[in-house]
């Protein structure tokens, strides 16, 4: 855990040493060696072994759970009940590796708090204290006056932003773009890769992707990037699979799921007609930006996005049996890079520079679609808080409305940044129930 304190006064510098003397979650290790977190059926069952922290199981040779054949990567934290799985990077087989600057941008500590900063602390703390947090940062005009770490999340913990995944995407298509390698948003994506012909996301625009408004069948945001539930019945339930189910062949789930979205009578809708989310828009963005003439997407990402967060720590993206990037969930990276990545489009909306782009980042941060569907109005309870959807960032939020805009990642992964104020909150957790919570806590913080 890390706290800033500078000024803060008797009463929270005890919180402090309180915070720090709370051991962490028990963990049993079972008699075949995996190291499980409490509250768990297979815990309770698990009766060989107790260490007193994960870090102690793994060091007398446990493992962390691997999932069930079939299970979903990002299935993982709700597979395992539990934040022993928070590092879901060691459950997976193939990555690239995304290298640091050799410059990272300096994260200055507040050296002095005002009152409002104070008050924003102790609730963050209060939140803290009583939801699934498992880290958190607070930084105003380019320094952090908050930052804490559940037991088993440190600073150099590689963390999964699931869905915020999506908002690194088209950051990059804005980069290739801007590089002349994609001259025209508003060519069909299939002119720019054939891997997509054949599918309505070949079909639709490279801008009509950015929005979520390919057209395409809805079948693809409960599968190719959505948990699934290990089925009771599979016998050797830990056995892993090397890439898991959707990241084998991230190219044919594409095509699986390409076929055109029908409306309920069953007239077709057309692409860029309306907002609906599904995580294969942002796979056919992965093409777009990598592939066939251009490099793969991790390249076009590390070469072209990546030297501008000048990032401290390794990062990495999660690829497929063939090499292609599974894009709409699957970047890791630790907390302080991941604000890195805010202050970085943070900067760009701060200052108007009218090249290209800096103009990509102002639409991809603003209201391009709005947050509703015709068709299909359960596409709402992904972005319930919010009314807009910029290129692959949720706007429009209810609780700060103006000029406030999201990067939203699965079970309560969040980036919050007001450009104007010069504020942005990092949020990781393992369930997404209390958001409401952090929606407030940000609104307050004036």
């Amino acid at each position: 855990m890390k706290f800033i304190s500078v000024s803060l006064g008797i009463c929270l510098s005890i919180a402090v040493v309180a915070h720090a003397q709370v051991p962490g979650p028990e963990i049993k290790k079972t008699p075949d060696g995996y190291c499980l977190l409490r509250n768990t059926a297979a815990y309770a069952a698990a009766t060989q072994f107790t260490p007193t922290s994960l870090g102690e199981c793994l060091q007398s040779g446990g493992v962390l759970p691997q999932p069930p054949e079939g299970i979903q990567p990002n299935g993982l934290q709700i597979y395992c009940r539990g934040v022993d799985c928070v590092d879901s990077l060691s459950k997976f087989k193939a990555v690239y590796p995304i290298q640091p600057s050799g410059r990272p941008r300096p994260l200055p500590l507040a050296t002095s708090l005002n009152f409002k900063q104070r008050a924003l602390i102790q609730n963050a703390n209060r939140i803290f204290d009583t939801s699934p947090t498992l880290a958190i940062l607070l930084v105003e005009k380019g320094e952090v006056i908050f930052e804490r770490y559940h037991p088993q999340v440190g600073p150099k913990t590689p963390l999964l932003g699931y869905s915020m995944s999506k908002s690194l995407t088209a950051l990059t298509v804005g980069r290739v773009h801007c590089s002349g390698l994609l001259p025209d948003l508003d060519r069909k994506a299939k002119s720019y890769d054939d891997r997509l012909a054949g599918t309505q996301y070949g079909e639709a625009t490279v801008r009509h992707l950015l929005m979520m408004a390919s057209g395409a069948a809805r079948g693809s945001v409960k599968r190719g990037g959505n948990p699934l539930n290990p089925p009771a019945h599979v016998p050797n339930a830990f056995a892993g699979n090397p890439w898991y189910a959707g990241y084998a062949d991230v190219q044919k789930q594409l095509h699986d799921y390409g076929a055109p979205q029908k409306k309920p009578d069953q007239s077709l809708v057309t692409a860029g007609e309306e907002f609906s989310y599904k995580n294969f828009d942002t796979q056919a963005l992965a093409f777009v930006a990598g592939g066939q003439d251009r490099p793969e997407f991790s390249t076009s990402f590390s070469t072209m996005f990546w030297p501008g967060v000048q990032a401290e720590d390794l990062a990495y993206w999660i690829h497929d049996q063939k090499g292609i990037t599974h894009t709409p969930a699957s970047f890791h990276a630790t907390l302080r890079d991941w604000a890195r990545i805010g202050l970085h489009i943070m900067d760009e909306r701060r200052t108007p520079t009218g090249d290209c782009y800096n103009r990509f980042v102002e639409k991809a941060s603003t209201t391009q679609i709005q947050n509703q569907s015709k068709s299909f109005g359960d596409d709402l309870w992904l972005g319930r808080s919010f009314q807009g959807y910029g290129y692959q960032i949720w706007t429009e939020n209810f609780e700060d409305p103006h000029g406030t805009f999201y990067l939203n990642g699965y079970r309560g992964q969040r980036i919050a940044i007001n450009p104007v104020r010069q504020q942005m909150m990092v949020v990781f957790s393992a369930q997404e129930n209390y958001m409401d919570k952090l929606y407030q806590l940000f609104a307050s913080w004036k």
